[in-house]
């Protein structure tokens, strides 16, 4: 009776689903609170934010995450 029971968690554990990221490490949740729903978030490949003034901002317009931004003010040009 033991040994079926040791064979059936044995078979429960290989059945058991789950996923494994390219560097062998497991799937964990993260504490969705902290995101904006609808926020847009550039991120590097470290996970780190990714400043404005680095950001392509062509790309940023034609998605339509955010408007162009004005290089000059208004006095400036005149």
């Amino acid at each position: 009776m033991e040994m079926e029971e040791k064979r059936a968690a044995l078979e429960a554990k290989t059945q058991e689903r789950y996923f494994d990221t390219t560097n062998s490490e497991n799937l964990d949740t993260k504490d969705m609170t902290q995101n904006t729903i609808g926020r847009k978030v550039m991120q590097t490949q470290d996970g780190k934010l990714v400043a404005m003034a680095s950001r392509d901002e062509g790309f940023i317009v034609e998605t339509g995450m955010y408007r162009r931004t004005a290089k000059a003010t208004d006095e400036e040009l005149r």
